[in-house]
């Protein structure tokens, strides 16, 4: 991906709501070290929110257009699981988009 606007669609397909957060990371900050901190195991911030799509609920679809400038970013979510505890990221709902 390139930098510019970023049409970020989520379509759940789940039978409990989603959503997605979408973090720029620092430069040599990684998905761990937004995990950890989302975690509260660490004080430090690694980068900032940037945008997402709030819950979507089953069967439904949201979008959100984001302007990514070049660097690394995090997708994670921190909607509760049907636990209604548990953040999604807490269960590997976490992923990493390079834009250039």
């Amino acid at each position: 991906h390139t930098t510019g606007d970023f049409r970020l669609r989520l379509v759940n397909e789940d039978d409990t709501p989603h959503d997605v957060s979408v973090f720029a990371l620092n430069p040599g900050a990684t998905t761990d070290d937004l995990v950890a901190y989302l975690d509260g195991r660490t004080r430090e911030a690694p980068g900032v929110f940037a945008g997402g799509v709030q819950a979507v609920e089953p069967g439904e679809s949201g979008l959100a257009v984001l302007f990514l400038t070049a660097g690394e970013y995090a997708l994670v979510s921190l909607f509760p699981e049907p636990d209604g505890i548990t953040p999604g990221f807490q269960v590997g709902l976490v992923s990493k988009l390079t834009v250039e």
